[in-house]
């Protein structure tokens, strides 16, 4: 075929060799976009459920040390004849925050329920005159997050 006999009405007119070169680097562009948008979706759920998982469990270890401590301390000053008054009131006071607190699902009041626990905690050990500390592993000392 020799270029006399190619008439510009052969060419479709849809096709432009021109555009066809744009659209292939904004296509470019875009799929380069949607595979990056998916991939940071899937690390950003990943690193969030591990980030959750790892505070979710640092949470309940304290809530259970809490409770545990609440539950001896309550048994010991059932026992003793001294009773501080005080000290027995605000540990029943932290056994009915720490009933109170969610451990199944987490609602817009948990930070703010941990601090108040938190407080009253620092409150009881005070009025028990106790230095404590805890380490949720046992390689590790550590004192209370709080």
């Amino acid at each position: 075929m020799s270029v006399e006999n190619i008439h510009i009405n052969d060419v479709p007119n849809d096709v432009d060799i021109f555009e066809s070169v744009v659209m292939q680097e904004e296509s470019s562009v875009k799929a380069g976009y949607l595979a990056g948008l998916n991939h940071g979706t899937e690390k950003g759920q990943e690193d969030g459920y591990q980030l959750g998982y790892s505070l979710g469990c640092s949470v309940g270890n304290e809530i259970g040390f809490l409770k545990g401590f609440v539950s001896t301390w309550l048994a010991l000053l059932d026992q003793s004849p001294d009773t501080k008054e005080k000290a027995s009131k605000a540990l029943t006071s932290l056994q009915t925050l720490l009933g109170k607190y969610p451990l199944g699902t987490v609602n817009s009041t948990c930070v703010t329920d941990l601090k108040m626990i938190q407080a009253r905690f620092k409150k009881v050990v005070s009025l028990l005159d106790i230095n404590i500390s805890w380490s949720h592993t046992a390689s590790k000392q550590e004192s209370l997050s709080f």
